[in-house]
């Protein structure tokens, strides 16, 4: 949201069935000081991996009093520690920022928050994926991510309240993830990542949060076949967190 981050949780979750019994997810919304934000962490095998956005940054991170060695870039940040404990319940706070939250153990479903099915609105997509007929490859630009190995093609329009348009402006930060702005480089608007499930469920994964409430449409396009797979957010709907486990169930392997 232009301005202002509002707050979000990201839900980085897999399936109930899919989920090993080690692997853990737990996420919460941070608030406090006027910053918004959210963390979303993994605790699999004794290694917890998280993911923050925080308005504004921080100059470090701790969950029940353990230091992640979180190093903040555009309010963003990303890493991975050993760890053994309990987090549900745990206390989140931040050096250089009075923004604090209280992880809870989270869990989705195909399409959780939303959904991947059912073309509603608050994030919702299309039933099944579209056959473009574009196999071209895809090519890293300002507009563009291209994930997994460059075989997923991601682009993002925005519209706003008073309906101007515009596309959003790509940061990838892995291989499989990606930050977009649409006002300023300093404003998140939305977090996308693209999974291989397919050897859980065959279907890729396409799961996205935001922290908005402007108009968003997101396009993502299977480069080794065409599919197309899209998802749209109302303008003046706050965007809701999905994590579609079956966006594209025919493009396994």
């Amino acid at each position: 949201m232009k301005n202002s981050l509002k707050t979000f949780v990201l839900l980085f979750v897999l399936t109930a069935i899919a989920v090993p019994a080690v692997a853990q997810d737990y996420g919460a919304a941070l608030t406090g000081g006027g910053n918004g934000g959210a963390i979303a962490l993994r605790l699999d095998g004794g290694t917890l991996s998280y993911q923050i956005f925080l308005d504004g940054g921080a100059s470090g991170a701790s969950v029940g009093g353990t230091d992640l060695g979180a190093a903040f870039n555009n309010g963003y940040a990303a890493g991975s520690i050993p760890f053994t404990g309990d987090l549900d319940g745990a206390q989140v706070t931040f050096t250089g920022s009075s923004a604090r939250g209280t992880l809870e153990q989270t869990a989705a479903g195909n399409g959780g928050g939303g959904g991947g099915g059912g073309g509603g609105g608050g994030g919702g997509g299309t039933d099944d994926p579209i056959d473009s007929g574009d196999t071209s490859a895809c090519t890293v630009g300002p507009e563009i991510l291209c994930l997994a190995g460059n075989r997923f093609e991601v682009t993002v329009g925005f519209t706003t309240q008073q309906g101007d348009t515009g596309n959003g402006q790509v940061i990838q930060q892995t291989d499989d993830t990606g930050i977009v702005w649409f006002f300023d480089p300093g404003n998140l608007e939305l977090l996308i990542k693209v999974l291989d499930g397919c050897a859980i469920n065959d279907s890729w994964w396409v799961f996205h949060g935001g922290t908005t409430d402007q108009g968003v449409d997101i396009r993502v396009r299977d480069t080794s076949n065409g599919l197309v797979r899209n998802y749209n957010n109302p303008t003046r709907t706050n965007y809701l967190t999905i994590t579609d486990t079956s966006a594209f169930p025919t493009s396994c392997p």
